[in-house]
């Protein structure tokens, strides 16, 4: 059964006695016309034969809530001269756009928000707010309708997942010890709440019926997603309302996009500049793995072959820290291969992983962790991303924790993994496991790629480095 969780019943009673709160007069004094020629006008809008969801987009003017945009819709803001941000999110469905506009007294500035959808359809696999030049801009509006303030939709519902419990602090994606503090205190707060996260780590938790914040809005979800949308080149997400979880990790495809979108600026940011200034921290390592390469970056520090082995049927190389062994560590980065076993079709990414974490659940019971980072297709393979911590494993030099990032990949007919363990101080316990701190870990390690094999090719393997390959990218 589809339980759905709603915080619409908490809001009607505040609608009736606030009913200002549900009209649709303009929530943002910069949408209020003004016909004063030392003020600007910027125009916001979205197409009206876009593909796109029939919710309205959250959308914000220097941080502050101005109408949301429907299909078909804009809205007209008198400012200022000077500088001013505009950011419209799509909620959970795409990365927020923010634009900044340097406004001159009776200019008129025009932007466009454009979104693809993903190849399933349910999210935006791009999206972007496009200056538009003031011809083209103006006929564009007069084709659309004034967006309706209606801040407080009362279609929202939000599906009950399985992630994990709402009391479960350490489950929360993404933030740091500051989020977890926080999200411990929202816990404590009245009904009706909500709890909104970031891409990016950053969170937003509201309650009750109060409108402090944003003046208008009762609704705790659309209070906590409207702050968020204050944030661009994040997707917001509402991870928790009042005592159940509904949030869902994002797609890797959605992720590996963005991430591919920003590293395509920092090159243009660089273009012109001396080769010798720009620094290499990582190296790229790569290794001939039965029927592919597999190529990742590896840190800065770590000697690439502290241990390397092959059979008929498996394979393992081993890198640690300059200055320490395979027998002694504190970070190792594994890579791994598995003969001919991507030919079985009914072994898959999340299989392959369980047997793994398996292996770590044997050696501490009482002391073992594990959360999911990602599955799903990117760029061409089927991966499955996760971590598993044990607080207590015996090693020749005693006890200590050790916590691995592996990410499984299956390639055209072998399986890969690809590991980083890190050992500390040893917990009767389990660890709580840091989000923020994994997903850095599996970023520096990006791109992870596979390349097809050329006779004859020898280091450094030309085809992997310059190819496309099979690429990886973040995890959420």
């Amino acid at each position: 059964m589809n339980i759905a969780v709603t915080v619409k019943h908490f809001a009607i009673a505040a609608c009736l006695l606030m009913l200002a709160a549900c009209t649709h007069a303009p929530r943002n004094k910069a949408e209020i016309a003004n016909g004063d020629p030392s003020m600007a006008t910027i125009y916001v809008y979205r197409a009206p034969s876009e593909l796109a969801r029939n919710r309205a987009f959250y959308s914000t003017l220097d941080g502050k809530p101005m109408t949301p945009l429907a299909a078909g819709s804009y809205v007209a803001l008198s400012v200022p001269p000077g500088r001013h941000q505009i950011v419209v999110s799509p909620g959970p469905f795409g990365y927020n756009r923010g634009a900044v506009v340097q406004a001159q007294a009776g200019g008129s500035y025009f932007y466009r928000f454009e979104t693809s959808l993903s190849d399933d359809r349910s999210y935006f696999a791009e999206t972007a707010l496009a200056r538009r030049d003031e011809a083209a801009g103006r006929a564009e509006v007069q084709q659309l309708v004034r967006a309706l303030a209606n801040f407080n939709d009362r279609r929202l519902t939000y599906p009950r997942t399985r992630y994990a419990a709402v009391s479960d602090v350490t489950a929360v994606p993404a933030i740091n010890q500051r989020g977890r503090d926080g999200y411990q205190n929202w816990l404590r707060q009245r009904l009706p709440r909500a709890f909104v996260v970031a891409s990016n780590g950053g969170w937003y938790a509201t309650w009750g019926m109060g409108v402090t914040d944003i003046p208008g809005v009762s609704d705790p979800a659309t209070r906590g997603m409207q702050r968020c949308a204050a944030r661009a080149d994040v997707v917001c997400q509402v991870y928790a309302i009042n005592s159940s979880v509904v949030w869902n990790p994002l797609p890797v495809s959605l992720v590996q996009g963005e991430r591919e979108r920003k590293a395509a600026e920092a090159v243009s940011a660089v273009l012109g500049e001396d080769e010798g200034s720009l620094q290499q921290p990582q190296i790229r390592m790569i290794s001939p793995i039965f029927s592919q390469l597999l190529m990742l970056s590896l840190p800065s520090g770590f000697k690439p072959s502290a241990f390397e082995q092959a059979t008929a049927s498996n394979y393992i190389r081993e890198a640690v820290p300059v200055g320490q062994t395979v027998q002694r560590w504190t970070e190792m980065i594994t890579v791994t291969g598995v003969r001919n076993l991507a030919r079985n079709r009914e072994v898959s990414p999340e299989a392959f992983g369980g047997r793994i974490a398996d292996g770590f659940r044997s050696n501490c019971p009482a002391s073992y962790a594990f959360k999911t980072l990602s599955s799903g297709a990117v760029n061409g393979r089927d991966e499955h991303v996760f971590v598993v911590s044990c607080g207590t494993r015996q090693t020749a030099y005693g006890a200590v924790s050790e916590s691995t990032l592996i990410q499984v990949i299956r390639g055209r007919a072998d399986y890969y993994t690809v590991q980083w363990s890190e050992r500390g101080a040893a917990s009767a316990t389990p660890l709580p496991i840091d989000m923020v701190h994994w997903l850095e870990r599996y970023n520096t390690l990006a791109p992870v790629k596979l390349c097809e094999r050329v006779a004859g090719e020898k280091p450094p393997y030309p085809i992997c480095i310059n190819g496309p390959g099979q690429g990886g990218g973040t995890a959420i």
